[in-house]
């Protein structure tokens, strides 16, 4: 669809429901079917109906959707509308900003209301002050009388001259119930002035019908909305009754256990002694649990027993010598430290320091022992596993600490500890008696 170069158009005017409509009857019948069948944006809104065969209703039905919430239908209809009437805009220009009123009276009895408003309105600021002019004169209520607000609906077959014009508006009603139809450019000037009236009451007559369709809409539109209120009502004291019929049941319940309470004096006596033997199994449970506890930490202390045996059966064998490991560990950084489930003070900057120890690639795993007075960090020992005894400090208390590595040795776990003492200075080297 091509039309002349388009003016920036505010939308935010506010334009009354009548113009809306004036918009849609200012494009001809087959001028709207023409854009339906070539513009392919106003064609996916028809869906499913062909151009050509839309019946008249449902394509008013599209439109004035359209109109109501779609920016590029209304710049489509403006380009159509300033295209049908081409030589409107040119005479509304020539009005100028001095838009006389006579001179716009004139204009709007030939085009129709409708039809100049819409011109101007696409011309943008060029034509602002008729544009405003017209709205003014429309809430005012003082437009000329015989200035009809709409154009008639014609229907411009392709191929047909002037005469041959389909006219769906005031005219053709008029012709149709036997009386006088708008008169030819070429009819007495004795007859215009009847034609006009009948026409103008005709016009009338349309925009009362409008009103009172819309007011039947309205009316439908509430009746439905009560209906569904009622339909609501009705599931809300179903539902009200409902639980009324199952509070019933329930008193009733509660009056049965009442009397069967009444009837069995042993009954109190019994949750009495229910209650006892819960109190006595709690108590049996935190004494398992208090036993359970005792025994993981004698665990804990057979297996340091066991390493300290391990170490000093250790020793007095050769002296061990630095060997890298061939492997790596495979788990990450964050799933090598094992914080134990007791809760402990431990020194200050205990975390950060494992996890620079997580990050060396041969340890495996890093053990929490226990607590120990000491003011220095130190590699204690390493036994014949290549796995690594620790101590760290914060100068105040120690921690003891087992890093399970990847080495097979004593001589891997050699290498290894002399990397983490490189990797943080505080560590003290391991003595040469503490290799097994």
């Amino acid at each position: 669809m091509s039309g002349p170069s388009k003016a920036p158009v505010d939308w935010s005017v506010e334009v009354p429901e009548d113009l809306w409509r004036g918009l849609l009857h200012a494009v001809s019948i087959d001028g709207w079917r023409r854009a339906f069948r070539d513009d392919g944006y106003l064609k996916a809104r028809l869906k499913g109906f062909r151009p050509a065969n839309l019946p008249l209703k449902r394509l008013d039905q599209v439109v004035l959707k359209g109109l109501e919430e779609d920016v590029p239908l209304r710049e489509r209809a403006l380009e159509l509308v300033d295209g049908e009437h081409a030589g409107l805009r040119e005479r509304l220009l020539a009005l100028g900003n001095d838009a006389t009123k006579a001179g716009l009276d004139a204009v709007l009895r030939e085009a129709s209301v409708a039809a100049a408003f819409w011109v101007a309105f696409g011309a943008g600021e060029r034509l602002a002050p008729v544009r405003d002019a017209i709205l003014a004169r429309l809430a005012a209520g003082t437009l000329p009388g015989d200035a009809p607000l709409v154009p008639e609906r014609v229907e411009r077959r392709e191929g047909a001259g002037a005469g041959d014009d389909i006219r769906d508006g005031d005219g053709a009603r008029a012709g149709a119930d036997g009386g006088a139809a708008t008169p030819l450019p070429g009819a007495p000037a004795a007859v215009r002035p009847p034609v006009e009236e009948l026409s103008e009451r005709l016009r009338r007559a349309e925009r009362e019908m409008l009103r009172a369709r819309e007011g039947r809409d309205r009316a439908v539109s509430e009746r439905r909305l009560l209906e569904d209120e009622n339909l609501k009502l009705k599931a809300e004291r179903d539902r009200l009754d409902l639980a009324l019929e199952a509070l019933r049941r329930t008193l009733a319940e509660q009056a049965a256990v009442a009397e069967a309470g009444a009837a069995s004096a042993s009954a109190g006596a019994l949750g009495r002694e229910l209650k006892r033997q819960g109190r006595t199994l709690a108590e049996e449970r935190r004494r398992v649990a208090a036993a359970t506890q005792r025994v993981r930490e004698l665990e804990r202390e057979n297996a340091r027993l066991e390493r300290e045996v391990e170490y000093h059966a250790g020793r007095g064998r050769e002296p061990a010598y630095p060997k890298e490991p061939a492997a790596i560990s495979v788990h990450l950084p964050g799933d090598k430290i094992q914080w134990p489930s007791d809760e402990h003070h431990w020194p200050k900057r205990l975390k950060p320091f494992l996890e620079r120890l997580a990050r060396v690639p041969q340890v495996d795993r890093i053990h929490l022992l226990g607590l120990e007075n000491s003011t220095e960090s130190r590699i204690r020992s390493i036994d014949r596993r290549g796995d690594i005894y620790l101590l760290y400090s914060d100068g105040e208390k120690g921690a003891r600490v087992l890093l399970e590595t990847v080495g097979k040795d004593p001589n891997e776990g050699l290498w290894i500890a002399e990397h983490l003492c490189a990797l943080d200075p505080s560590i003290q080297p391991i003595k040469e008696e503490r290799i097994a």
